[in-house]
């Protein structure tokens, strides 16, 4: 760990899954990662609602959610300046380039598909920890 990076134990992560299991899953590799702020939705309306609440550094969205979708959160949220330094990532069970695309277009600072290993989820959260120090200037 270098001076200049940053603490993960005080990021906070919110992550929004419609699958208790899925969740509990991520919940598990971000602690193992050294996230120790992990808080949880369950539709995207909710993670919405709790984003307006508070500040956090990462979310962490599943394409398919009741309610709202992950994609209809990201794009909500890269629509609003308040959002600019925040990292979001897509979270989603299928691989199609199109999609994939689609969420980088949309602003997702990372795409990975479900289910998730430990190795690379903790590539995708390296590369979403560096954006988080190049946007906020560290």
């Amino acid at each position: 760990q270098g001076e200049h990076s940053m603490d993960r134990s005080t990021l906070k992560v919110l992550t929004g899954d419609d699958h208790m299991l899925s969740r509990r899953l991520v919940e598990k590799q971000l602690e193992v990662m050294g996230f120790r702020d992990i808080r949880t939705a369950t539709n995207g309306e909710e993670l919405l609602l709790r984003l307006s609440q508070e500040p956090y550094d990462v979310v962490i969205l599943d394409w398919v959610m009741p309610v709202k979708t992950g994609m209809d959160v990201l794009k909500e949220c890269r629509a609003q300046k308040k959002f600019d330094k925040i990292a979001f990532v897509m979270l989603s069970a299928e691989a199609h380039d199109n999609m994939i695309q689609e969420a980088m277009a949309a602003g997702a600072n990372g795409y990975i598909v479900k289910p998730v290993t430990q190795a690379v989820f903790e590539e995708k959260m390296k590369s979403v920890v560096a954006w988080l120090e190049k946007a906020r200037g560290g």
